[in-house]
């Protein structure tokens, strides 16, 4: 939002009457949680962490529930397990996924589970080598995968490296 209004308008104002309003909207929360007594906590910052009303992410999480729901659903098909292991999932979504799998308690999800932690070992290890690699007199030994290594980390993280945002 800053980025857009920025090259836009060349400044931030716009951005930041809006920003004002969300963080003003969470600052209340926040107070809230701490105004409780320290039993009924847990359940004020559960509240204060969720996000705020939109009906775009209200539509965006019941898109997410309904593709988690098949995923898991076809988890029984040795073909769709298969693919659903090597597939490239954000760590936000894979965390969402796994409560999922662990509240049906799916047969299929702990074969998943351990291709994607590979999947996550393998990018540390790329990650690793590209560092390794980076020195001056290493950098002939730098790999296509290795160099895309900080892009993928970017995206399991959540952001998308292309556009700039974490």
């Amino acid at each position: 939002m800053l980025a857009a209004d920025r090259q836009q308008t060349g400044g931030s104002l716009g951005a930041a009457i809006l920003l004002s309003t969300a963080v003003r909207q969470r600052l209340g929360e926040l107070r809230g949680v701490a105004a409780e007594r320290r039993g009924r906590r847990s359940a004020a910052r559960a509240a204060a962490a969720r996000p705020a009303d939109c009906p775009v992410c209200e539509q965006v999480a019941h898109a997410q529930q309904a593709a988690i729901s098949r995923l898991l659903a076809r988890l029984d098909d040795p073909r769709w397990r298969s693919t659903v292991a090597h597939a490239t999932f954000c760590l936000d979504d894979l965390l969402v996924l796994w409560a999922a799998a662990d509240r049906r308690v799916s047969a299929g999800w702990p074969e998943v589970l351990e291709a994607q932690l590979r999947q996550i070992a393998d990018l540390v290890a790329r990650l690793e080598a590209f560092a390794h690699h980076s020195s001056y007199d290493r950098r002939h030994l730098l790999t296509d995968e290795e160099r895309r290594a900080a892009d993928d980390a970017a995206l399991f993280l959540g952001g998308d490296p292309a556009e700039g945002t974490p």
